[in-house]
């Protein structure tokens, strides 16, 4: 990296001096420069914004990190300015009380079919300004949050801007007059989306982390909400468990709590697709957390019990083979149960081939329920693995079973995510590459303390 005369004495930028590193296009996506010259410090609240002033000739990504401490904490944000200077905004809030003795810059942080140029400067380290937004909720009305903001499409095929309408269904829980009409394209990719900046800076609290959104769909996928700004990046990913009705979809963002944030980012059909699907959306709210109450029934698969009537969507399996619900075939050791599920895992299929539902309903893992327990009959020692998503990252752990030709029941330990709420349950019953088809019994699946 050359100390060079300040090329472009203009705008924010009339210093003398700057720093200027080229990212060749031989090097990686993730060419750096680092220095150990700052020293040891430790973050707190007079010096965890960090800005830095950077002259591009390209929009990409741009990150900055902080190593000798833990955690390693990456924080990558995109330019949105080129040829002329820009100061770009870093939130390690996250960070307070902890030290570091390294800094590292990535000024041109993706592929690159040429060498780029990029001036750097003025990197200060700042309080956090008080932000106050009361982030009203976006209803797309004339009169109301989000009809006049800029929406940017990307990704999605031909981009078709995203539409303010009429609400075609002014009925169930949104009878409001304006909704947005997102049309996702077969041409498209999985994750075709919106986003804008007329949410301006906020900060997450314990008043604003739970958001909620509305959605009008014909399919069932998972919708995707992030946020961007000097926090970082949070995405989270929930399915709907509703289509051709309007329905409430709740987003806890109570992890991130104190980060800054000022872009919102859409995925609304966030999977493959073979046909454009149209998504209505409305009421974005930023919502206190509310108590929920789920009793968690054992999902043991009998006619009048839990889970015999779910919806069970398989993955990645081949020719996706259904969950089907059989008579026990094995009706001894610690399952004399009349009703299992069976599952053939596909020689064709991938290692992860899964089934999931969003029928569990919204809960939240306690002390009383985080320990889930699984019966299972397999003829091969492969991991088992559960997973739960929803409002929260998603959690998955993976179990071996230790027993085959006989049922065996394996325990899972969700403990370190007590207080998480999920609404979605994956199961991935044979965890590995397999040359032949594989049949899996699967019962009795409950929460215990």
């Amino acid at each position: 990296m050359e100390m060079v005369d300040n090329p472009f004495k203009t705008g924010i930028n009339t210093t003398n001096k700057v720093a200027k590193f080229t990212a060749l296009q031989a090097g990686q996506p993730w060419a750096l420069t680092f220095s150990s010259g700052i020293g040891t410090f430790k973050f707190d609240e007079t010096n965890s914004i960090v800005k830095i002033m950077v002259y591009k000739t390209r929009i990409s990504g741009f990150a900055m990190k902080f190593e000798g401490g833990s955690p390693v904490k990456e924080i990558k944000i995109a330019n949105t300015k080129i040829n002329e200077w820009e100061e770009l905004t870093f939130d390690f809030t996250s960070l307070k009380g902890i030290s570091y003795d390294k800094i590292v810059i990535i000024p041109d942080f993706d592929e690159r079919p040429s060498d780029n140029v990029i001036l750097l400067d003025n990197i200060s380290f700042n309080s956090l300004p008080p932000v106050t937004n009361p982030l009203n909720t976006i209803n797309f009305e004339a009169a109301g949050t989000g009809a006049d903001w800029t929406w940017t499409m990307d990704q999605n095929g031909s981009n078709p801007a995203l539409e303010i309408v009429a609400n075609p269904f002014k009925n169930g829980i949104n009878t409001s007059e304006k909704v947005a009409k997102f049309t996702a394209t077969d041409a498209g990719l999985d994750w075709a989306l919106i986003h804008s900046e007329g949410i301006q800076t906020f900060i997450f609290d314990e008043n604003n982390s739970f958001v909620k959104i509305m959605v009008y769909k014909t399919v069932k996928s998972d919708v995707g909400l992030k946020f961007e700004g000097p926090g970082g990046n949070k995405e989270i990913k929930v399915m709907n468990t509703k289509i051709n009705e309007w329905e409430e979809m709740v987003f806890d963002f109570s992890s991130v709590k104190g980060n800054s944030y000022n872009k919102i980012v859409i995925i609304p059909d966030f999977a493959p697709r073979t046909a454009d699907n149209v998504v209505y959306l409305d009421n974005i709210s930023f919502n206190k957390p509310e108590p929920i109450v789920n009793p968690l029934n054992t999902v043991n698969f009998e006619a009048g019990g839990v889970g015999a009537d779910w919806v069970w969507t398989v993955a990645g399996n081949g020719e996706s083979a259904p969950v089907t619900v059989v008579t026990n075939p094995f009706k001894i050791g610690i399952n004399t149960s009349e009703k299992v599920a069976m599952f053939t895992t596909k020689a064709a299929g991938e290692s992860w081939a899964l089934f999931h539902s969003g029928d569990i309903k919204t809960f939240v893992f306690t002390e009383d329920n985080s320990s889930v327990k699984i019966m299972v009959y397999k003829t091969v020692k492969t991991n088992v693995g559960i997973k739960f998503e929803g409002a929260s990252d998603a959690k998955e752990i993976l179990v071996a079973n230790t027993k085959i030709n006989e049922w065996e029941e394996l325990t899972f330990d969700f403990s370190g995510v007590i207080g998480n709420s999920y609404n979605k349950i994956v199961i991935i019953p044979d965890f590995e590459a397999r040359t032949t088809d594989n049949v899996i019994y699967l019962d009795n699946i409950s929460f215990n303390k």
